[in-house]
């Protein structure tokens, strides 16, 4: 498994390739598209702190420091597409356009427990439908004690990583009905914290029968991390094959998502301070990489 050096400025974990036209390019101050030829159109005007392709319709966004509203941009206007009640709070996770049932968009609504009763805490992954304007509870993904991360939620799957105190583990979930396909703890992969070399992913998707991930590559010797890597997981047969590894110091960068625009697993990354970094995109046909030209998030912009 080669280590890519990071090289340049700003920091990159392969070198510079080419730009990718499939994508939203965004960070705190808005988002853009980009042309084959290299014409650049802003979408969306900041400041941002999720953004959600809703294909066909328009973008999906939420702001910074509110977490009650997703907002729904489209050519004509700007509104709200869903609002949280009381003390409940909302984050965006993606958006979803189907032939049957067209565009829809993934979030999750977190409904706290009163101090009599805390074990009323709950959070659950939904999908409205913008056609019919309906809500769909997909799946609980969190409790008192539980909660679930999420990558980029674009296709009839998702992959989330749950934490409950110093335990980790990975589900992957049919979003078409919530159920659950793989868990990493009813597969005894679970594990805790600080096990860097665990199957358990903070970034990950799925993609033809195999979850692809982002994870730490712990140092046996130096007993700490000083790399993270992308792998693959094959859930039926627990087996795990790396695909790259890069070098890591802990405030140098994260991951920030992961998705793929077809068969290229792209990479969003940030730095220490939550900016964005110019992200890794991996053809996992040729193993061929390389970073985009420009520091931003990026989210998928798929056509129907």
């Amino acid at each position: 498994m080669a280590v890519t050096p990071a090289t340049g400025d700003p920091l990159r974990l392969a070198n510079q390739g080419r730009a990718l036209t499939s994508l939203v390019y965004w960070d705190s101050s808005g988002a853009h598209t980009m042309t084959p030829d290299g014409q650049v159109s802003t979408v969306l005007d900041g400041p941002l702190s999720e953004v959600a392709n809703v294909s066909t319709v328009g973008v999906a966004f939420q702001r910074p420091g509110n977490d009650k509203v997703i907002w729904l941009q489209t050519e004509s206007s700007t509104a709200e597409l869903l609002v949280a009640s009381g003390e409940q709070t909302l984050r965006l996770e993606g958006a979803e356009f189907s032939q049957q049932n067209g565009p829809s968009v993934f979030y999750q609504r977190y409904e706290p427990g009163i101090s009599e009763q805390p074990s009323q805490e709950r959070t659950t992954l939904r999908r409205y439908h913008l056609a019919s304007a309906t809500v769909e509870e997909l799946a609980n993904t969190g409790g008192q004690q539980t909660s679930t991360q999420f990558s980029h939620i674009n296709h009839q799957s998702a992959v989330g990583l749950v934490t409950a105190e110093a335990f980790g583990w990975t589900i992957h979930l049919d979003t078409t009905t919530g159920a659950e396909l793989h868990s990493s703890e009813t597969a005894g992969l679970g594990c805790l914290g600080d096990d860097a070399n665990c199957p358990i992913y903070a970034q990950a998707t799925f993609h033809q029968g195999l979850i692809y991930a982002l994870r730490p590559i712990g140092n046996i010797g130096a007993q700490t991390v000083d790399r993270f890597g992308l792998f693959s997981f094959d859930p039926s047969t627990g087996h795990e094959t790396p695909i790259s590894a890069h070098s890591w110091d802990d405030g140098l960068w994260y991951g920030e998502d992961l998705f793929f625009v077809g068969d290229l697993l792209v990479l969003s990354i940030k730095d220490g301070d939550g900016d964005p970094l110019p992200a890794l995109v991996t053809n996992v046909a040729t193993g061929e990489s390389w970073t985009l030209p420009e520091a931003h998030f990026v989210r998928p912009r798929p056509e129907p």
